[in-house]
């Protein structure tokens, strides 16, 4: 079982392949299993067992972080291209009938930066995802959630309000619950003969108006200014997106079923959830208090993610961990990097160009055209 979880561990890896994943484990065991015995023995574990092992690793969080504070969780969803054979299985197709684009919600921890759930969907209906998300948690007293507008509701807050739970939500401008003459009240909505108080703040930032609606009426507690920054702590979970993108298979997954697509998904999970292990050992340990408020010092997260693939994962499973090995993991793979300010880049695509790009923009767009 051990070799088929760190074969599917592995496997999440960008651009890995079942057979490369494969000769990393012979060689690591010294063995000659072939690849469709790795395979067959992974596709008999049942999903449970990822599951279990993720709420294992959870364990172990206050040990590293110590016990819950107030935590603020952003959401927000994020598509992933899938096989066109899921099509089978009700998810629905792209317009080019080669793909499926599933909605993918993910949960991130804002305060201790790393995910609580990538929550695989049929459906694209991002407010619905969310209903169903909060449904499975278990969810800390002082918990805050973080959402952009498009999340915004009745029955979300109808929701959020049931279970006692806080939240900052982002609106569109055209709603009729917006005072233009005042930057933070209260007001009230209705739904399904139920009332909700709602706490309404206005703001201007980088030529932009923002509205947002909280729950959070202590005034004092949580000023505009507060707020402001809890909302646009939302960021997080964007970048845990892209951080996962560019390291593992998020982005594009190759399996023919959900089930497979949905044991990658608490793979990455895990894959993250060490990495944030890793880091606060690095920062609890090694970067001086001025170092920690330093914003522009920041630890290379792809660089400690490529390492955990190339060797903590191997070590942990088949080995003894010790802490001599951990330190010296965290000197190899922790790299502090600093962003200078007002550093930017063009946006420019990672991806190749070859023949496949060229063959679906002609039958995609020039075709038509003649057509």
């Amino acid at each position: 079982m051990i070799d088929s979880i760190v074969f599917r561990l592995l496997h999440t890896k960008k651009d890995s392949s079942q057979q490369n994943v494969t000769s990393i484990i012979n060689m690591y065991t010294n063995r000659t299993i072939n690849r469709s015995n790795y395979v067959r023995r992974e596709q008999s574990i049942d999903i449970e067992t990822y599951s279990d092992l993720f709420k294992l690793i959870n364990n172990f969080e206050p040990a590293f972080f110590g016990k819950y504070t107030t935590t603020i969780y952003a959401v927000d969803g994020t598509g992933s291209n899938m096989d066109i054979k899921l099509e089978d299985e009700g998810y629905s197709a792209n317009k080019n009938n080669e793909s499926v684009t599933s909605l993918i919600l993910g949960v991130h921890n804002v305060t201790r930066n790393y995910p609580v759930a990538l929550e695989l969907v049929k459906h694209k209906d991002e407010r619905k995802a969310v209903n169903d998300v909060l449904q499975k948690m278990k969810i800390p007293t002082n918990s805050i959630f973080v959402f952009d507008r498009g999340f915004y509701s009745l029955d979300l807050i109808d929701k959020l309000n049931s279970k006692k739970l806080k939240f900052v939500c982002r609106l569109k401008k055209n709603l009729i619950i917006l005072d233009d003459d005042n930057n933070d009240y209260t007001t009230y909505v209705i739904n399904n003969g139920i009332k909700h108080k709602l706490r309404i703040i206005t703001y201007s930032m980088g030529g932009h108006e923002y509205y947002l609606a909280t729950n959070l009426f202590e005034s004092n507690e949580y000023s505009i200014k507060i707020l402001k920054d809890i909302y646009h702590s939302r960021w997080t979970v964007e970048e845990l997106f892209k951080l996962l993108k560019t390291n593992t298979d998020l982005n594009k997954f190759n399996e023919k079923n959900d089930i497979a697509i949905k044991k990658s998904l608490y793979c990455q999970l895990i894959i993250a959830k060490l990495s944030s292990y890793l880091e606060q050992c690095y920062t609890t340990n090694k970067m001086t208090s001025k170092n920690k408020k330093d914003v522009s010092k920041k630890i290379n997260k792809s660089n400690l993610i490529q390492g955990i693939y190339h060797d903590f994962i191997l070590h942990i499973f088949y080995k003894r961990t010790t802490m001599k090995f951990i330190n010296k993991f965290i000197q190899s793979y922790v790299i502090i990097h600093t962003s200078a300010k007002g550093r930017s880049f063009e946006r420019t695509s990672k991806r190749p160009y070859s023949k496949w790009y060229v063959k679906r923009y002609f039958k995609r767009y020039v075709k038509t055209e003649i057509t």
